[in-house]
């Protein structure tokens, strides 16, 4: 379960890194108050998925 995390959290660095450099090339506008509602968004997703693969039960 831990290497899945570190992929998972390095995807996810890679995913917001690329973000970075397109707002810095202007292909896209990035705004902080964009970030933080996809941001909810993902761990909600995560969480969701999370106790789906486990059953809902928690270790």
């Amino acid at each position: 379960m831990k290497d899945r995390r570190g992929v998972v959290a390095g995807l996810v660095f890679v995913v917001i890194g690329a973000g970075f450099l397109l707002d810095e090339l202007d292909v896209v506008e990035l705004r902080p108050a964009y970030l933080l509602p996809l941001l909810l968004i993902a761990a909600g997703v995560w969480i969701v998925v999370g106790s789906a693969r486990s059953g809902g039960r928690r270790q």
